[in-house]
């Protein structure tokens, strides 16, 4: 499935941080879409919440639930040529 593949390149990037897998505290998001798969942001959007919930498809996640992302400051799309 597409988006297990998104979580399992997204898990080294949140490891990165040096904080234990899966985050059980709030946080908040600033995220940039590079080159985007969809000109679609909220289904960008959809996608990268399932890619970071603990409880949606394979563990492991990298939050415990979705709902833990209480703040998205910035959300937009880049394209690079």
């Amino acid at each position: 499935m597409v988006i297990q593949q998104y979580r399992e390149k997204l898990r080294p990037a949140f490891m990165k941080l040096g904080e234990p897998l899966p985050i059980d505290y709030p946080i908040e998001l600033s995220v940039v879409f590079v080159n985007p798969s969809s000109p679609d942001l909220g289904n960008l959007y959809l996608a990268l919440e399932q890619a970071l919930d603990g409880k949606t498809l394979k563990k492991p996640g990298i939050l415990a639930d979705d709902s833990l992302i209480q703040v998205v400051r910035h959300l937009s799309k880049m394209y690079v040529t």
